[in-house]
Parts: C-alpha cells; structure tokens; sequence
C-alpha cells in the first residue's frame, strides 16, 4: 500500500500473506489495523486477512485505518479515510490541554495561604469537609525541601510527581504479585501528587452538583483557559465566599492537572529520546515552592569522537525562592567530567552563590566527578533547544 501526504492512498505489495487472495471492489469501505508480518515489514490486518503494503506516511504498529479502495489495475490502491493511532491521539491531547495549562504556581501559592490560615479560620472552615480534606491531602503528598535535598528522597519525589501515576499503576497490575496490586495501588494513589489534585478537583465539583451550583452569581470551574488575573496567585480575599473561593481552587486545579498530563504526551510524543520535564513543588517552611526540572541529551555537549566517555546529558533546573528571586542552573555530565553554570537575577543572590561555589566543588570532587567549569553568574540562563526541533516531529502537526 502506499501514502502520500497529499492524497493519503495504501499500496498493496505483494499478494495476500497468510489466506487467499481478499476481493475487493472499487469504493469499498474496509477496516483495517497495522501489523508487522513475518518477513517483518509492514502489513495491514483486515476481513481477517493479512496483506502486505507499502506506505510514504508514518504508520505504527496497531494504528486503525478506514480505507476505501480507489483502484485495481495495475496495483491495488487504498484510500485512507481516517488514521486513528498513537500519533494522532498525542496531536489531539496537546491541542487539547496547550491551551488549559498553566503553571501550578498560583495553586501552591493558594493552598499554601490555607494552611497558613489555620483550621479554626472562616477561610478554612467555609470550605466543605471532603474539599478540606482533599486540599490537605495535596499538601501531604508535596515532599519538602529537606527530603529533595536526599538522593533517595529527590527518587521518591519525582516518583510521587504525577508524571509516572499512570505508568506506576500499570507496573503494579502487571507485576508477579498482582493478587496484592490493589493495597499497593491504594497506597500509590494516596502518595501521588497527580492523585491527590484529581481528587480535590473532583471533591468540589461534587459539591457544585450538589447545590452550590444552584447559587445564583456564582462562577463554576471551567478549565484553566480562565486563569487570567482572579486565577493568578494573590492573598486570599478576606471573606470570599465559600463558592467563590471553590470555583478560584478548582480553575487552578484544572490547570495544575492540564500541565501535568500535557508534560505526560510531550515525554510520549519524543519516544525513546532522553528529553523529559518535571515540575516539582516542595514545602520550604510555610511556602510551597517549584523547581522546574528538565532532563535531556546534550547533543552538543561533546564530540563524539569518544565512544568510551559516554553520552553527554544536561539537567536545567529553575528555581523562583521567594528569598533569593529568579534562580536557574543548568548541569552538564559527560562521562566523569562535570559542569555547572548558575543564573541568578538579584545581585545579593549572586554575591551568596559566589561565595558558595568553592564548596560546591570540594563536594562535587569528593564524589569522584572532575571539573570541567563551576560559575555563576548575574541574568538569565540561555533558551534551551526545542525538544520537537530539527528533523524529529513538531510538537503539533496541523497537516490534514
């Protein structure tokens, strides 16, 4: 089978691989789905017949196709209606959630004023007990400083992120003990952060459908597309309304969850490739803060002449301390050899970071690594590559 850009058609390439041959007539409508057959190339899976084809677009094995035949002689050509597969799903989701993402800052920043509050406060008591509790479990799920600055308590956090809650659970039911999935998915689901804001968004909508939506003038949640300057993180007005205060939470829980699952389809969309972002909120005190944490390949933090000193990878780290301003590093590890560059706004946060370099580098030393550069230095850090440019796929492709 063969497909164009243009005009999208299959070719079949050879005569039916595993029955007799399938008859076919001109405008014939078929289902059918992609398959690797035995020599190992691409055949399509339809009637209950595999057929060998050749394609000039992208398919994936298991992709679902609509065909319509357009032609017999001299070769059997098939139209595609419709591609339903993995690329198509990940264009979807992201043209789906870019526009419903928004940092979780202003959601931080909200629970955060409610625990300051207290729980004798009006804030705190307007809100319902199911929404109290659930806001209480998402402060319990984000680790604190204190653990992320531990190798083992920075795994945990990341695995507690919401990125890994889906892939984790499907880990868990296919694991050698799957009769004890459901304790341990239990235990997962109230550890995860991505777990813990899927249910506070859920414990206020209930309560909307429950009566509050009934109220006359009172906003409902209804995605983080509305989070302009009443999303944005501010002190909590004194004597908001309990309903208004919910329809503020859920908007930025809509939107904490829209960046969540879009950072999920942009790690699926790059395959294979090292080149992933975590956004990782931690408690510093009374404050929640976020670190923004992007991993990847550096494919130009070296030659490549070496095949022994290893790939070169790039850990970018954004920091926005309500102490120390605007703070970015970005962390260059090839083979044993390692360096780090600082970013910092503020003079004063400069000035602290100077002093602390020399420390860095002892610590560095003592954990084997050689040095290549350890600085720092005032403004921001240079743009990091787009991880859809160059040959590989954009991040949306709006070809019909």
């Amino acid at each position: 089978m063969k497909i164009t850009h243009t005009t999208p058609t299959l070719e079949i390439r050879g005569a039916n691989i595993a029955r007799p041959a399938l008859a076919l007539r001109l405008d014939q409508v078929l289902q059918a789905t992609v398959r690797t057959g035995p020599d190992g190339r691409m055949a399509l899976e339809m009637a209950n017949h595999l057929l060998g084809a050749r394609s000039e677009i992208p398919l994936r094995e298991g992709d679902r196709l609509t065909l319509q035949v357009a032609e017999l002689q001299p070769r059997v050509n098939l139209k595609v209606l419709e591609h339903r597969g993995r690329e198509p799903a990940i264009n979807n989701a992201l043209r789906t959630l870019l526009p419903q993402q928004g940092t979780l800052t202003p959601l931080l920043e909200q629970l955060g004023n409610l625990a300051r509050t207290g729980v004798e406060s009006s804030q705190r008591a307007a809100l319902p007990a199911p929404v109290r509790e659930a806001v209480l479990a998402v402060l319990a799920s984000t680790p604190s400083a204190e653990q992320a600055s531990r190798p083992e308590g920075l795994r945990e956090a990341l695995q507690r992120s919401g990125l890994l809650l889906e892939s984790r659970l499907a880990a868990l039911l296919q694991g050698p003990a799957p009769q004890q999935a459901g304790s341990a998915g239990a235990q997962l689901l109230n550890q995860d952060l991505k777990a813990a804001l899927l249910r506070l968004a859920a414990r206020i909508r209930q309560h909307a459908a429950g009566g509050a939506q009934a109220q006359s003038g009172q906003p409902q949640g209804t995605g983080a597309g509305q989070e302009s300057a009443a999303g944005r993180a501010a002190p909590l007005p004194t004597g908001m309304p309990a309903d208004g205060l919910l329809a503020l939470l859920l908007r930025q829980t809509e939107s904490a969850l829209a960046r969540l699952q879009l950072l999920q389809v942009q790690t699926a969309a790059l395959e294979q490739r090292l080149d992933f972002t975590i956004d990782l909120p931690l408690k510093h005190g009374e404050d929640l803060d976020l670190v923004r944490m992007r991993v990847r390949e550096d494919e130009a933090g070296g030659s490549g002449d070496e095949e022994d000193a290893g790939r070169s990878l790039e850990l970018r780290l954004g920091f926005d301390f309500r102490a120390t301003g605007p703070l970015d590093a970005i962390i260059r590890l090839r083979g044993e050899t390692v360096s780090v560059a600082w970013w910092a706004e503020r003079p004063p946060t400069v000035a602290v970071l100077d002093e602390l370099l020399p420390h860095l580098e002892s610590r560095l030393r003592a954990q084997g690594f050689e040095l290549g550069y350890v600085v720092c230095q005032q403004g921001q850090p240079p743009q990091a590559p787009d991880a859809y440019s160059g040959e590989r796929r954009p991040l949306l492709d709006l070809k019909a």
